[in-house]
């Protein structure tokens, strides 16, 4: 015996579609989160890249003091 066995078929429904919805919104929130993760990557790659245009910029300047 399963714990399904005491529910009615429609609260048997209802549970098999709430699963399925739980599971849609896991999806979505990986797939959310995946989509944050590259965002958050090519940021830190943006800054390097610019970071790297200003040493070069610097090392290039001579100081005189």
């Amino acid at each position: 015996m399963t714990p399904d066995d005491f529910y009615s078929p429609e609260v048997r429904e209802t549970s098999a579609d709430a699963k399925a919805l739980l599971y849609d919104a896991t999806k979505l929130s990986t797939i959310r989160q995946v989509y944050k993760t590259s965002a958050i990557v090519k940021f830190h790659g943006d800054f390097s890249n610019h970071m790297a245009e200003n040493r070069k910029m610097l090392a290039r300047v001579d100081f005189d003091f």
